[in-house]
């Protein structure tokens, strides 16, 4: 602001409105609060100087009123008006603001009405309005491309629901930056619609690692994307997963035995594995008609074991211990010689692991390839959390929560560079 005209109501306030418009030099603020410019303009119809003819009113409803001088020529009669982009530039920081407190709740999850709910204590706004605010700041977010030195990614889908059509979320994730490389939805995941995600956001001629969980056509389409130029990584953590399924939820002292001697391989259990032969051990000596009973108390113990090793791990902040490559040969190996003492369902867990042996220890002979598909998810439980699937039954809801994410984790949040305590005294000194 070039000139500020002083009164006793704004002389305290100077610096403040010369922050306020740091790039408003031709422009005065005068005593009757009009904000004005400080040369008279020449009309543009017959070039004579203009003179001072009041102001007008820009009114942003439930926040201020200002005065903005204009002008009319005496020869000609036509009103000039100033211009107001510096003023508009000052308005958009403002809604840039208020959009950015908005992403930051509906990131958390927060419902439309409660959002409606708390603007009532600053500036009033319905739902609706909300939703298209959220809607607009979402597409004018622009996400900067993902650069990849090395081409080490995971790749996964999750199956969000639009009303009772099935949606397919496919999501490619760096494995050295974490960085989300693409994240789109479509109607189907057939082969080809895979095949062309990949080929649109990855590079075809470079030497490409892939994490996935174990889909049985993934190995013959990535041959065909890549050739020869493609390594598959299995997620040890699905292949887990599938080895508790294998037998009855419900479990004997055995099958508890079984299942974790499998899970041994890869992973150390040994500490699970000595729990369950202490509880094979007071299994011998509990009569025939309290068996059942122990059995469920047995269940109960053992459970409560494993979560309090979790937790211990938790608080130390460290992982399961993975074994070295000749651990898990000899693991597997001792395993295979006793075979035929598994239930049939780990037999073929077991042969399954055989035919995949490469997929699975990949991780041990390629630094930075990671051995589970834990980092996409966990972008999948943290950005679109399952019990919140049917919430978003529109393509534009699931898309922009989505893009969202990825916003959130390839760039973040900055911090405004005004709260809303800062905005509204700035409004009081205008409107004064």
């Amino acid at each position: 602001m070039k000139e500020i005209h002083t009164t006793l109501k704004n002389f305290s306030f100077i610096s403040e409105l010369n922050q306020i418009f740091p790039q408003t030099e031709e422009f005065e603020y005068s005593k009757k609060g009009v904000i004005r410019a400080v040369s008279k303009p020449y009309c543009e119809h017959c070039g004579k100087q203009c003179i001072r003819n009041g102001w007008d009113k820009i009114t942003r409803e439930g926040l201020f009123t200002l005065k903005i001088g204009k002008f009319e020529c005496t020869y000609c009669k036509k009103t000039i008006r100033s211009d107001l982009s510096f003023w508009e530039r000052f308005v958009n920081k403002w809604e840039e603001t208020l959009s950015a407190f908005f992403l930051h709740l509906s990131d958390r999850d927060i419902a439309l009405r409660v959002i409606s709910e708390v603007m009532f204590f600053l500036n009033p706004m319905s739902k609706d309005s909300v939703m298209r605010r959220i809607f607009g700041a979402i597409q004018k977010i622009v996400i900067p491309k993902v650069k990849t030195k090395y081409q080490i990614v995971h790749y996964d889908e999750q199956h969000p629901k639009k009303g009772r059509r099935q949606q397919y979320r496919l999501t490619l994730i760096d494995a050295i930056t974490r960085d989300v490389i693409a994240d789109e939805l479509f109607d189907d995941k057939d082969a080809e619609t895979v095949r062309n995600f990949l080929i649109t956001h990855l590079d075809t001629k470079k030497e490409t690692i892939v994490i996935t969980d174990d889909c049985p056509w993934y190995p013959h389409l990535f041959k065909e994307i890549w050739g020869n130029k493609v390594k598959h990584q299995l997620c040890i953590l699905h292949l887990n997963k599938l080895i508790i399924g294998d037998l009855p939820k419900v479990k004997s002292i055995q099958d508890m035995y079984d299942t974790y001697i499998e899970l041994n391989i890869f992973f150390d259990r040994s500490n699970e594995l000595m729990f369950i032969d202490m509880l094979h051990n007071e299994q011998e000596k509990i009569e025939d008609k309290e068996k059942n009973d122990w059995l469920k108390k047995a269940r109960k113990r053992f459970n409560n074991f494993v979560r309090s090793l979790e937790k211990s791990r938790r608080r130390e902040k460290q992982n399961l211990t993975l074994r070295t490559l000749e651990d898990a040969k000899k693991k597997f190996g001792n395993l295979k010689q006793e075979i035929s003492l598994l239930p049939k369902p780990l037999q073929k867990r077991l042969k399954y692991i055989e035919d995949r042996w490469e997929q699975f220890t990949l991780f041990h002979n390629i630094k930075d390839c990671p051995h589970t598909n834990n980092v996409i998810e966990n972008y999948f439980s943290t950005s679109l959390k399952t019990h919140r699937k049917k919430q978003f039954r529109t393509d534009d809801g699931l898309k922009n929560k989505m893009k969202l994410s990825r916003f959130k984790r390839n760039v973040g949040f900055g911090k405004p560079t005004r709260s809303f305590l800062e905005w509204g005294h700035i409004f009081w000194i205008l409107c004064g």
